[in-house]
């Protein structure tokens, strides 16, 4: 019986003592990077200005801009649960739309290593979109979804 007792009384404290339970891994947020076509440099994250981002002709480097740009980065990442790195097989699965609802692109990554601290960045490459107008950005783990939008408009 005294057995019985501490072992209990052991498992009890082995387990408050492992602290909080991990964090589940998890969306951490959508950027969107425009790639300037003559300094080769990427925009700041257009999703997180302050004033929202309004793209008018960006293929000639109009607009909120520092040059011109045709392409764009977006970058899904995902945040560790602060305990260990975790591999993950589940599939993480970034896509963009058109205001019409057509994939422009799609990528779905698998065998993740995420860091415990920090976040993983996972990628996205769209081409010629400078003039796409409405773009809605599209990010799915799990049970997780989030999205994004901005529009790249042109005209005179």
């Amino acid at each position: 019986m005294r057995v019985l007792a501490a072992l209990a009384l052991g498992l009890f404290a082995s387990a408050s003592a492992a602290g909080p339970p991990a964090r589940p891994v998890r969306i951490g947020g959508i950027e969107a990077r425009l790639f300037y076509q003559t300094s080769g440099k990427l925009s700041d994250d257009l999703l997180a200005r302050k004033e929202p981002f309004v793209g008018w002709n960006t293929v000639i480097g109009e607009g909120p801009v520092d040059d011109a740009a045709s392409d764009l980065l977006v970058d899904v990442k995902l945040t560790g649960s602060g305990v260990d790195e975790q591999s993950v097989d589940d599939p993480l699965e970034i896509w963009v739309t058109d205001k019409a609802g057509k994939t422009l692109a799609k990528r779905t990554i698998t065998n993740l290593l995420v860091p415990y601290q920090g976040a993983l960045h996972n990628a996205l490459w769209l081409r010629d979109v400078g003039c796409a107008g409405k773009l809605t950005f599209h990010a799915r783990f799990r049970m997780q979804v989030k999205t994004a939008a901005l529009s790249l408009d042109c005209g005179e």
